[in-house]
């Protein structure tokens, strides 16, 4: 998905979620989101450690 993208997000479980005593029952809630890169810092994206939560590769 592009950067910059905007999707809605549908966030919690359906049917008021758990049903167990110590889970509180909910609603399903959709949430506006933009695509981003992680981490959001520029110098964190391009300097540290890389991996798949930078997409970059260090040399």
């Amino acid at each position: 998905v592009p950067e910059g993208t905007e999707l809605k997000v549908v966030w919690g479980e359906p049917n008021g979620g758990s049903k167990k005593a110590s889970v509180e029952p909910h609603e399903q809630t959709e949430v506006r989101v933009v695509v981003s890169p992680v981490p959001y810092s520029t110098v964190a994206r391009q300097t540290y450690h890389g991996g798949w939560r930078t997409g970059y590769k260090n040399d």
